[in-house]
This record gives C-alpha cells, sequence and structure tokens, in this order.
C-alpha cells in the first residue's frame, strides 16, 4: 500500500493544478529557461533511494523488469483514496522507470474526474506556460505505466531540449490525460537494452525448450518409477 506521506507529497501541487491548471503544475528551474528534467522535487537521472524519499516511497517496492543486459525497474506512486482530499487531488498515479538505478522516464496520469471538461488545448496552454512554446510533431510515443507496455499513442503535444523531452498525451480509452517525460540518452540506452533483451530471448528459446522438456522428462520417469516401486510387489496377475 501507498504511504499517505506519497499521498500529501502529490497534494500541494495538485491542488494548484486543480484550481486553473497553472503554472505551478510542474516546476519550471530558473526564471527564463524551463527544466525539461524536473518534477516537482525529483529530477531524470536521480536514483531510486533519491526518488523514493522525494515521494515517501518504499524503495522496496521497486519491480525488476528485466535483468540483462541492463537492469530496468519500475516504482509506482499511487496517492490513496481520502475523503478529505479527493476535491483536490489530480495525479492517479506515477510510474517511475530506472535504468541501472537512474531515472530515465516518468509516466504521469491525471485522474479523468478532476479534469474533466479541459480541453487539450487548455492543458497545453497550462503546460506551456511552464515549458515554452509547444510542438505538435507528428509522432507517437510508446506509453502505458509499465516497461512492459508496447501501446504507442499519438503525441498531443511535445516540449523538449537536448537533453530531455515532455510529451502530453490523451488515450482514446481511457481518456486520461497523462504525461510521457524521460532522458533522451537514458531512454535511448534502456531502449537498446530493452530490444537486446528480447533478442537474447529468442535466441536462447529453443535451449530453454529443450530443458524444459529434458525435465519434464526426468519428472515423469522419475513418478513412474516410484510408483512401479509401490505396485511391482504387490501385483498379482
Amino acid at each position: 500500500m501507498v504511504s499517505r506521506k506519497c499521498f500529501r507529497a502529490l497534494a500541494p501541487a495538485a491542488r494548484r493544478f486543480a484550481a486553473g491548471l497553472s503554472a505551478s503544475l510542474l516546476f519550471a528551474g530558473a526564471a527564463g529557461a524551463a527544466d525539461l528534467a524536473a518534477y516537482r522535487d525529483v529530477r531524470l537521472g536521480m536514483d531510486i533511494q533519491a526518488v523514493a524519499a522525494a515521494f515517501h516511497i518504499n524503495p522496496a517496492t521497486a519491480t525488476t523488469v528485466q535483468g540483462r543486459p541492463a537492469v530496468l525497474q519500475e516504482m509506482e506512486c499511487r496517492p490513496e483514496r481520502s475523503a478529505a482530499m479527493t476535491d483536490s487531488e489530480t495525479v492517479e498515479s506515477i510510474v517511475f522507470s530506472f535504468y541501472n538505478g537512474k531515472m530515465y522516464r516518468f509516466f504521469i496520469t491525471y485522474d479523468q474526474d478532476k479534469t474533466e471538461g479541459l480541453t487539450r488545448q487548455d492543458v497545453v496552454e497550462a503546460l506551456s506556460a511552464v515549458y515554452g512554446k509547444a510542438l505538435r510533431p507528428a509522432a507517437t510515443i510508446r506509453t502505458g505505466a509499465s516497461m512492459r507496455s508496447y501501446a504507442r499513442e499519438t503525441v498531443v503535444a511535445r516540449w523538449e531540449d537536448d537533453e530531455s523531452s515532455v510529451n502530453l498525451v490523451q488515450p482514446d480509452y481511457p481518456p486520461n490525460y497523462a504525461l510521457v517525460v524521460f532522458s533522451k540518452s537514458l531512454e535511448g540506452a534502456a531502449e537498446a537494452a530493452r530490444a537486446e533483451a528480447l533478442r537474447l530471448d529468442t535466441v536462447e528459446a529453443p535451449q530453454r525448450e529443450r530443458e524444459r522438456m529434458t525435465k519434464e522428462a526426468a519428472e515423469l520417469q522419475a513418478k513412474a518409477d516410484k510408483a512401479r516401486l509401490a505396485n511391482k510387489p504387490k501385483f498379482k496377475p
């Protein structure tokens, strides 16, 4: 269960967002220059311990989704539902993704009820107040709250610099607004590791299947041998 501290870490910025999608939705960094790598008290490249501390999450809840050739992990912050705070909470969940212990991506999903009625232009304008002029690329991006997800969605708007990319998406179903924020260099390394893991799995699949069949045959033979020892003395034609 996610702690109430995690909820409290999210609530202040959520209240500001719900109050009008103001520029305080995301921390903008130094005046005149949006820091695309930063979100509230964390930033891309931070390690699991630092991110967990910032959002009051137990780092032990991080799950390993891939162990080779690089370690890919995920950690979720999902605010508890509280009658006292429901009206002011906007973030539904945040999934932080790590490459060899460094955060390379985070996926923020907003509560559909708390953004009901907001048009895409409303959200783009609010984010543009923080990040500057939005790009409208003809592009798709991998979404979903997990590295295991292969879903891709059309990018509604994008803000980027040489190191980082912030992408607004709104899937057809469920139609929650979401942000995909990633480090270009670390994302590239993570995707390469993911592709290599899939390649290794494919190459090694025949051998794993042979080993599985050999083990299964051995287990069946052992079962038959045990039954034979028990049944042979008792068999009477």
